[in-house]
């Protein structure tokens, strides 16, 4: 319900051609239907990938535009990423590309995450936009998981101080839809507990909220 009809079948043909299962199996279209460049990631799931990728992106200079993050029930990452280049426009150079997909490679190939500062300063559009941080939680109870959703301005390293937020208090990420609007962020988060159940804890979605919150202004 997620994909098009074109993006299953290049996913697809993907996995099944990956007979060996050398991981992370990474993918890339260059103009995709979206608006950008499109990225699919397909690896066994790890608490470090949404902050790893995000990471990334941000460190050579890319913004998600719309992200799909999916964890299946057999424990695999389907992840598709929109990028786009700090002037808005699809990745055209193949040099670029394969910059990217190295640098993506080798951090998801590391067994722990190492967080690096994301040195890009807010682009000037941005600073004249004031949205404050709303973070509300609900239970799913039909799928077993919390709903996390998160509006705020946009920012570099916004996704990926959301995953180091959600590696230091102990949440697991299941499924994500990232929307960038100008420079409005309306993000849900589909998450539970380390033993795959729904946080009702309000102490521990109070210590979330805080955790995002104080990430996003440091």
């Amino acid at each position: 319900m997620r994909h098009s009809a074109d993006e299953i079948a290049w996913q697809t043909e993907a996995i099944l051609a990956n007979s060996g299962e050398k991981f992370p199996l990474i993918l890339v279209q260059k103009h995709a239907q979206r608006g950008g460049t499109e990225i699919f990631i397909h690896m066994p799931t790890a608490d470090h990938l949404f902050a790893a990728s995000t990471g990334t992106f941000e460190q050579l200079g890319l913004s998600v535009a719309d992200a799909r993050i999916i964890t299946s029930d057999t424990g695999y990452a389907w992840d598709t990423y929109i990028l786009l280049e700090e002037n808005g426009e699809a990745i055209q150079s193949n040099h670029r590309i394969e910059d990217i997909l190295n640098s993506l490679r080798h951090e998801l190939q590391q067994s722990n995450y190492t967080h690096r500062e994301i040195t890009r300063r807010t682009a000037r559009r941005l600073k004249h936009f004031n949205t404050p941080t709303n973070i509300s939680f609900n239970q799913d109870q039909r799928n077993q998981r919390t709903v996390m959703e998160m509006i705020t301005g946009d920012r570099p390293g916004l996704l990926s101080k959301v995953g180091q937020a959600l590696i230091k208090c102990n949440v697991h990420l299941q499924n994500a839809k990232i929307a960038t609007i100008g420079e409005r962020v309306e993000d849900v988060f589909f998450i539970s507990d380390k033993n795959k159940q729904p946080i009702s804890d309000e102490a521990v979605l109070e210590n979330l909220r805080q955790t995002i919150i104080s990430y996003l202004e440091e």
